[in-house]
């Protein structure tokens, strides 16, 4: 196999090689992986073939379903022409990027909207306005606007990073992440804020500091830092700053979003969530021609269709920060990746 050496033989695997070794081997299958970073491997099924996957990319969905998922603003519209109820959004580019597209094809470049078009998109929709890479994951630079100035500021660093940026209308409600395979769903995970409970002595520096501590990565790195710009423009945005001492009991929520990858906290709601969430997420699934998903849906009435907006999809999600979150939830997870590799090599 080359440079990738059987995983099984590694002193230290990632929870995902180590699920995909133990579940791939009740098929007669072995997992060889890139010994330095484990992020590319290969399943070598019992009669030979190779099944090739990268992080949490496995063989399950086809190529152009996976690439239409990552681009938000073109899944986000074969969504809404499925029915599917989904936040306005509009892309825009730098001028550099259009001049680019126009020298190549100035008929696509006329659809192109610049960043100029940032203020008529949240008039349209009002405040709040979120500003995200159009391709991104994690939460990884997604920014709230509530303001003219504030919009134009995230724009500005969106489009300075990756030339094109999403401005998408802000929506309220709970956050789930539904995972769908094969048109079933197989978890469903209500997914909160960073946020922290007050002693009334602990200021919030050192109440964020423990909880980060906490919640540390599988590497033992960490998922926030203490000034990451969007902690503190979160807490100035609600009267708050590091230094500020919450009573006893109380709770402050620290960021707009609740990635978990950003220290969010999940709750196991499979049992139990309305039917409408469940049935979003197999419709999204089904309309973006997927196998495989986990479905962002935004919920205020879990019992009606129209109290769900689905906001992403991500056709490779990852479940290593649910998994640490409880003994049941590990459960959960090992029996969501049972039934993946049983898909795979079915």
């Amino acid at each position: 196999m080359g440079e990738f050496v059987l995983a099984t033989t590694l002193p230290s695997l990632s929870l995902g090689n180590a699920m995909l070794c133990e579940f791939c081997a009740d098929h007669g299958a072995e997992v060889y992986v890139d010994p330095a970073f484990q992020h590319v491997g290969v399943i070598q099924c019992a009669d030979g073939r190779p099944l090739p996957f990268k992080g949490t990319c496995l063989p399950l969905n086809s190529f152009g379903a996976a690439r239409v998922a990552t681009d938000k603003d073109f899944c986000s519209r074969l969504l809404a022409h499925a029915g599917v109820n989904t936040p306005k959004g509009l892309v825009i580019h730098t001028d550099a990027e259009i001049d680019l597209v126009a020298l190549r094809n100035p008929a696509a470049a006329a659809h192109m909207h610049g960043a100029t078009s940032a203020m008529g998109f949240a008039e349209t929709v009002g405040f709040p306005v979120f500003v995200k890479p159009n391709e991104g994951s994690q939460g990884i630079d997604v920014l709230r606007a509530t303001t003219r100035s504030e919009l134009q500021e995230a724009a500005d660093h969106v489009l300075a990073r990756y030339g094109s940026a999403l401005l998408q209308q802000g929506i309220a409600g709970r956050d789930f992440r539904v995972i769908v395979l094969d048109g079933e769903v197989l978890a469903v995970i209500e997914r909160r804020a960073l946020s922290v409970t007050g002693d009334g002595t602990s200021s919030l520096a050192a109440l964020i500091e423990r909880q980060l501590t906490r919640s540390a990565t599988r590497t033992g790195g960490r998922k926030l830092a203490l000034d990451d710009p969007r902690l503190s423009k979160h807490l100035k945005e609600t009267n708050l700053s590091l230094n500020t001492v919450p009573a006893a009991g109380d709770e402050v929520e620290l960021l707009p979003n609740a990635n978990l990858s950003t220290g969010g906290m999940a709750l196991d709601r499979t049992e139990d969530v309305g039917e409408a969430v469940k049935q979003i997420a197999t419709t999204a699934t089904a309309a973006l021609g997927l196998r495989y998903a986990g479905i962002d849906v935004l919920v205020t009435n879990e019992n009606a269709i129209e109290g769900c907006c689905v906001l992403e999809v991500n056709a490779a999600p990852g479940l290593s920060n649910f998994y640490a979150t409880s003994d049941a939830n590990k459960k959960r997870v090992r029996r969501v990746y049972k039934r993946l590799v049983d898909a795979i090599l079915a």
